[in-house]
């Protein structure tokens, strides 16, 4: 079993400590994250690790149902609002809805 963490001191945020791991990461890997970490940029950076990634996102994420397989679908993340409307540049992620 591999743990990777960062601690500093309370003037560092969460999430500039999380990109201090993600070069840590390995494929075979699970990165859990909390609601606070999801955005475009971290996601995709995590990804380029090849690690499994499980991050909660806020309950207010509310992407298409793009391929329904069960209790979980597939959907797409974009950059920016004009990536959006457009559908470029996205990325695929899996959503689990849970309660």
């Amino acid at each position: 079993m591999c743990y990777c963490s960062r601690t500093d001191g309370y003037r560092t945020s969460e999430i500039t400590l999380a990109k201090a791991v993600l070069p840590r990461m390995r494929c075979g890997m699970l990165c859990l994250a909390d609601r606070n970490f999801f955005g475009f940029e971290l996601w995709q950076q995590a990804r380029g690790t090849c690690a499994d990634l499980l991050w909660r996102v806020e309950r207010t994420c509310a992407w298409p149902r793009e391929a329904p397989t069960g209790c979980s679908y597939l959907s797409h993340v974009y950059a920016s609002e004009r990536d959006w409307r457009h559908k470029t540049n996205g990325i695929v992620l899996r959503v689990i809805d849970y309660r």
